[in-house]
């Protein structure tokens, strides 16, 4: 979905994000959604896309241009899900209808998640789309 502000999700990423140095590694959702139609492999959410289904509804079509990466399913499953899904829990912002400003602190706590475990490529990609994205929406 298209949120009328931002524009299409595709063409955002080329806009705002064309000379991030993360971008040849890193799409939006949208793109890699097409990109990868009948690939075999699954677009994965750098922000887990639970948080922006539980989050305000003005927020909530901001799926689309969620920073997003190629994995095979098994590396979709077996990544740092888990120790991702445990961090936001320890917060009180797992799985429970998020507030805008919860759902941005969210949203630095994953980008922050990133840096510490040396992904500094998504930990930027996240950044940029709260600043970019989420943060003209929200």
């Amino acid at each position: 979905m298209v949120v009328h502000e931002l524009g299409d999700p595709i063409d955002f990423y080329k806009r705002h994000f064309r000379t991030q140095w993360w971008t040849s590694r890193i799409l939006s959702y949208a793109e890699l959604r097409v990109i990868l139609k009948g690939e075999g492999l699954h677009e994965h959410h750098l922000v887990p896309k639970s948080l922006f289904r539980r989050g305000p509804k003005k927020t909530r079509d901001l799926i689309d241009y969620v920073p997003s990466v190629p994995l095979a399913e098994a590396e979709h499953l077996n990544t740092l899900h888990s120790a991702l899904n445990e961090c936001l829990r320890r917060q009180n912002l797992w799985q429970r209808d998020l507030s805008a400003a919860e759902l941005r602190r969210a949203i630095d706590l994953v980008s922050e998640f990133y840096d510490q475990h040396g992904l500094r490529h998504f930990a930027a990609a996240i950044r940029a789309f709260r600043k970019e994205a989420y943060d003209r929406v929200a």
